[in-house]
């Protein structure tokens, strides 16, 4: 959650052979003040636990007298998800 009316939204696909994750992620909802943009991601597997780390930046806007963007925010989300069920096991913001 970035905001009352905004969210950060992450997609996790797992394919399991050969086992492979994407991560895509944007923002939504009302998104007039705040932009998302994910610079990377990655992941691991141990014990059927995958960790998938989602890096990206938010920014902040204010449009008050040709004034854009205030400031840039790194953001790392990790989230943990069991490879047999693909249930979320936990999801965090790191930063």
């Amino acid at each position: 959650m970035v905001g009352p009316l905004a969210e950060i939204k992450i997609d996790i696909k797992q394919v399991m052979n050969p086992y492979v994750v994407t991560v895509t992620s944007s923002d939504r909802g009302f998104t007039l003040a705040f932009s998302w943009e994910q610079t990377s991601s990655s992941y691991s597997v141990s014990n059927n636990v995958v960790t998938v780390d989602v890096f990206g930046k938010v920014k902040y806007n204010c449009f008050f007298n040709g004034l854009g963007t205030m400031t840039t925010i790194t953001k790392h989300y990790r989230i943990k998800i069991n490879k047999l069920t693909g249930e979320i096991i936990s999801g965090v913001k790191i930063n």
